[in-house]
């Protein structure tokens, strides 16, 4: 077998060996909250809680407003939780390190309220994640460490 070869398998051999590793990975600190939807729901093999099972985590100084879209979307994209005023969700992190912070976006027009022109801000303790983010068009994925 030629060198050109060998290297190629080894590469190949090594990708699939990380995707098996990380595809069974679950992290200890796990928080996936379906906004607005009242009852949980399934992403890419990952079931994403209702708010109202996340409600213990928020807290707002408005009443939200949970809003619904027609779209065909998968059900983590159909419902968002708007709220007029400062909101805030709090997650107990037991394991140290870094973690990953992946939020989903899908701005749609309901009634009065157009999605796409809200405002986002995400922090930690430590760190300024999103400050003043607006989605603009489809559906986003924001992923940080």
């Amino acid at each position: 077998m030629g060198v050109e070869k060998l290297g190629t398998l080894i590469f190949v051999s090594t990708i699939t060996c990380l995707i098996c590793i990380c595809h069974g990975f679950t992290p200890q600190d796990n928080y996936l909250i379906n906004c607005g939807s009242p009852a949980n729901s399934t992403l890419m093999d990952r079931v994403f809680m209702s708010d109202k099972l996340a409600s213990n985590l928020l807290t707002s100084s408005t009443k939200p407003e949970i809003l619904a879209s027609q779209s065909n979307s998968s059900d983590v994209y159909q419902t968002a939780r708007v709220f007029t005023g400062v909101a805030t969700y709090k997650f107990s992190v037991v394991a140290r390190g870094r973690h990953w912070v992946r939020l989903h976006f899908n701005p749609f027009n309901y009634q009065n309220y157009q999605m796409g022109s809200a405002k986002f801000a995400v922090s930690t303790q430590t760190h300024v994640l999103l400050s003043d983010y607006t989605v603009n068009g489809s559906k986003v994925v924001k992923s940080t460490l």
